[in-house]
């Protein structure tokens, strides 16, 4: 997290404003002054990192910030202001509230709200966008996913079983980018599904402060309860189950919400569990033949944030990383991410991005100033003269 607050700090120290060459005796520029306001409604994942690549730009742009975290994780960001105003941040520069839902609500729609940030659900960032669109706030929105991992028949199985294992598996799933669709051609199906289960089937999952625990649980019984009703989903459209998709049995008395990685395989697009997002440790394998098979799976799908692809072929990485329809893409890699690379996705993925110079320049609005250098006598309404000014 420092990084993001050295690198928006880094910014600030290299902005320059624009000069605009302008024709006659005018000497035109634009100037920047902070949004404002910022409402910075954070989820539970991830909730530290995720509150920071906001509050970075925030404070480097001279914005003020309101930040609701989730209902079920708001220790961290409770913490974190604390050790701000610690460390000598003026008082209402950044202040917390929390609660649920309507605390949300209440915050999205209040008329002193200049730009509204929100990382969760599309349902929720459809209703709190629309709240603070009445009051025509900007919106920088990261809602769902469905991340598709296409995978290539000259790429090493193994190495794309183990990146589909942490795309998928890594904080029980629970991020916008979990690998949550595999697709892979069907030269190498058969072998990647089975060692993928195998791996799935050999994770530890436990306690998340034993050193030997490799998945934690998931958030909440209402999350683990998400989870299995998409694997009798997924059974009842006739995908096979892989992996998983039960509570560990061990664990069973256990106050942790927990559940077995999910593998769901011989699974087709048009499946729920295919299109739907489970948030959680559930990933479904879908075979393809052709390249461009491959990527009408992965854009078939309404939402729009991250996508993969595993290759050795740099002409094949090139040309698919540009024809999928995400705001984010990595050739053999996941979840890979850095301060200075642009953040977000299209369709019902959300609007704007978080990171790099594109985030920055979002707390900002621009002025046009126009200055008249000359000494010129103006009269509009003087008839007399030849012509009229423009």
């Amino acid at each position: 997290m420092p990084e993001l607050f050295r690198y928006n700090a880094a910014l600030a120290l290299a902005r320059r404003d624009a000069t605009i060459p302008v024709e006659g005796d005018y000497h035109a520029f634009t100037a920047r002054t902070p949004v404002g306001v910022v409402a910075n409604i954070a989820p539970f994942n991830h909730p530290l990192l995720i509150a920071c690549r906001n509050l970075a730009p925030t404070f480097a742009s001279g914005c003020t910030t309101v930040v609701k975290p989730s209902d079920l994780t708001p220790l961290t960001t409770l913490r974190l202001a604390q050790l701000f105003a610690d460390a000598g941040l003026s008082p209402g520069v950044f202040n917390v509230v929390t609660g649920g839902a309507a605390v949300g609500r209440a915050l999205s729609e209040h008329p002193d709200i200049d730009k509204l940030v929100l990382t969760g659900g599309t349902e929720a960032g459809r209703n709190a966008g629309s709240a603070a669109a009445r009051n025509f706030a900007r919106q920088t929105l990261e809602l769902g996913g469905k991340t598709p991992v296409i995978v290539f028949d000259d790429y090493s199985v193994k190495q794309a079983v183990d990146y589909a294992a942490f795309g998928a598996f890594a904080g029980a799933g629970q991020t916008c980018v979990c690998a949550a669709r595999h697709i892979v051609q069907r030269s190498v199906y058969d072998e990647f599904v089975a060692r993928l289960a195998e791996k799935a089937d050999a994770l530890v999952v436990g306690d998340p402060t034993d050193p030997a625990t490799q998945m934690g649980p998931v958030i909440s019984e209402r999350q683990r309860q998400r989870v299995l009703e998409y694997v009798e989903i997924g059974l009842g459209e006739g995908a096979r189950l892989a992996a998983g998709g039960v509570v560990p049995p061990s664990l069973r008395s256990s106050k942790g919400f927990y559940v077995r990685p999910t593998v769901f395989a011989d699974v087709t697009p048009t499946m729920r569990i295919a299109r739907e997002e489970v948030f959680g440790p559930f990933t479904v394998v879908i075979p393809f033949d052709t390249e461009a098979e491959a990527l009408a799976i992965a854009n078939g799908s309404e939402y729009g944030l991250a996508a993969a692809v595993r290759t050795r072929d740099v002409a094949r990485a090139h040309r698919v990383a540009r024809a999928l329809e995400a705001g984010i893409v990595w050739v053999n890699d996941h979840h890979r991410v850095d301060a200075a690379s642009p953040w977000g996705g299209v369709k019902l993925s959300g609007i704007g991005r978080e990171f790099g110079q594109e985030a920055f320049d979002g707390y900002f609005e621009t002025k046009a100033v126009m200055v008249n250098v000359g000494d010129e006598p103006f009269d509009w309404f003087d008839m007399k003269a030849a012509t009229r000014l423009n």
